[in-house]
């Protein structure tokens, strides 16, 4: 009896802290040849708790360069969003992308599924300028899996630029995931309102 009581104490840090699926920039998960990015969370959460978790995450954690909802309902969310990437920062170097993409949550009693995609790029200087005539042009983006499979991104004086965009996402996606999962776990709540902003 001694024996199990040691073993289930010792067992019981490395239960209390498992980590959320991360993923790899060697191993980018396609679905019919798209990049999609779908993470499953169980927590012991009703339908309620989980849209509040989920809301108060997108609001006051999640910290994007732009997003907005586009659907808000009591079992699902799905909003666009835009993150910036510096891919070179230094005096000799200036380079950066914009990620865009679309994140959505659906969920019942205990179950989340978060799935992250229609992902696309652009260069930083195209997407300003876009953003500052607050209209939409048609300017050049780059697929998820043009950067992320093929790696067919590339400039003159910057080597392996597709590679250090993968990676960059990669570890932005990862940080949602575990930023989620935090949330799951504890989580503050606020009472729901409407709102078109991801602040």
């Amino acid at each position: 009896m001694k024996k199990l009581i040691i073993l289930v104490v010792f067992l019981m840090p490395f239960i209390a802290y498992t980590q959320p699926v991360q993923f790899d920039k060697d191993s980018i998960p396609t679905v019919q040849g798209r990049v999609i990015f779908h993470v499953h969370f169980e927590f012991n959460l009703d339908e309620k708790e989980f849209h509040q978790k989920i809301y108060d995450y997108l609001i006051h954690k999640f910290s994007p360069y732009s997003g907005k909802f586009l659907t808000d309902k009591k079992d699902y969310i799905s909003c666009e969003v835009s993150d910036y990437l510096g891919i070179a920062n230094s005096p000799i170097q200036k380079f950066g992308m914009y990620m865009t993409y679309n994140l959505h949550f659906e969920w019942e009693d205990g179950l989340c599924n978060m799935s992250l995609l229609n992902i696309s790029y652009m260069k930083k200087g195209a997407f300003e300028a876009d953003v500052s005539k607050k209209r939409k042009r048609t300017l050049t983006r780059f697929s998820a899996k043009e950067i992320m499979i093929n790696k067919n991104f590339h400039l003159m004086f910057i080597g392996n630029v597709s590679e250090r965009i993968t990676e960059l996402s990669i570890n932005r996606i990862n940080e949602i995931i575990n930023d989620l999962y935090a949330s799951f776990e504890k989580g503050r709540f606020i009472e729901v309102g409407s709102t078109e902003e991801i602040e």
